[in-house]
């Protein structure tokens, strides 16, 4: 049996009993939580749906509700008994969800699969939301971790990115018309005579101070905010020589292919070029084993299927690791250029 409780603090929880199995009346207080999602309510930005074993079945449901919603931005789901397909599920439907921001996994078995959809989700999937995803024990190798953590890690900058923008966008005109305000107050001090005894201009000048010391403060505290996430540093601040040399490298590369295409020459597909066909072409054979006509195929040919996104995967694998190379190579000599110099 599901129990549903709503505590004080606003976070909503689906608990299991005892039992492991997804029982007809689990399935069903399951389906009211869903039908909650899909109606975006409100209450339910905080989810907590641990111990359900939902498996699979439960997370193709949960990935349905998951594209369209845009108020849950807390999910637990620890213990659930979801393998390596419910675990791209979840992953695809993040490429169309903008409101989550913490996923816990825990304690299921998606592994390296569901992994590394993860990963192609926060590095080509558009999700620049997610900032906490927790895989423990689910069977992940450690550099899929390390890759997704850096990942995280673009998105939590990318956050304060747009916090630090969002915040300068707000202190600007408000600096404006603050000072608008002040030159304002400033004219009407410099009255003498009776016009400065007048109570229009002795009233003009209460609502000023009045509006100048509101603004004042909301300056005050919008500037510290700033400071704060300029202190934390921006992702593309950190970054920006990094970002430089890899636009420049690119740049080269791309000029170079494009003179050789002119002259009819012929040239080896660049590390980029070959990262987007084999990442297209794993996505492809992934998004076909997902299919219901997958499971009626033939024992071999979903087996040579199998076999097909595995080595797709050891190619995608083996191309990061000759970008990292190729990136340290250009890292060592620019920085020897720069201490010769």
């Amino acid at each position: 049996m599901v129990r549903q409780v709503a505590p004080s603090n606003g976070k909503w929880m689906v608990r299991a009993a005892a039992d492991t199995m997804m029982t007809a009346q689990r399935k069903s207080e399951l389906d009211m939580v869903l039908r909650r999602l899909n109606r975006n309510d409100t209450r339910m930005g905080d989810l907590s749906m641990s111990w359900l074993m939902m498996g699979d079945f439960g997370a193709e449901s949960l990935s349905d509700v998951l594209k369209v919603n845009t108020v849950l931005q807390s999910l637990d789901l620890y213990q659930n008994d979801i393998g390596p397909k419910g675990g791209v599920l979840i992953s695809r439907a993040l490429r169309r969800n903008a409101s989550l921001t913490s996923l816990n996994l825990s304690m299921n078995n998606i592994g390296d699969e569901g992994a590394v959809d993860f990963c192609e989700t926060l590095r080509h999937g558009g999700n620049s939301t997610l900032t906490k995803l927790n895989l423990a024990n689910n069977h992940v190798n450690p550099v899929v971790l390390r890759d997704l953590n850096s990942l995280l890690d673009r998105n939590t900058s990318y956050k304060i990115d747009k916090e630090w923008h969002d915040t300068k966008n707000q202190l600007l005109p408000l600096e404006y018309k603050l000072t608008g305000f002040q030159m304002r107050m400033e004219k009407l001090e410099e009255l003498t005579g009776d016009a400065a005894d007048s109570e229009a201009v002795k009233d003009q000048m209460e609502m000023l101070s009045t509006q100048i010391e509101k603004m004042t403060t909301d300056v005050d505290r919008l500037t510290k905010r700033e400071d704060v996430l300029l202190e934390e540093g921006t992702w593309l601040r950190r970054n920006f020589l990094r970002l430089k040399r890899a636009v420049t490298l690119r740049s080269n590369v791309q000029k170079a292919v494009d003179r050789m295409k002119k002259q009819g020459k012929e040239h080896k597909a660049t590390l980029e070029e070959l990262r987007t066909q084999t990442a297209e072409r794993l996505m492809e054979a992934q998004r076909i084993a997902l299919l219901p006509e997958f499971a009626k195929w033939s024992a071999d040919k979903r087996k040579e299927h199998e076999s097909l996104i595995a080595e797709l995967k050891l190619e995608a694998q083996r191309i990061r690791t000759l970008e990292r190379a190729a990136a340290a190579r250009y890292e060592a000599v620019a920085a020897q250029e720069q201490q010769d110099d």
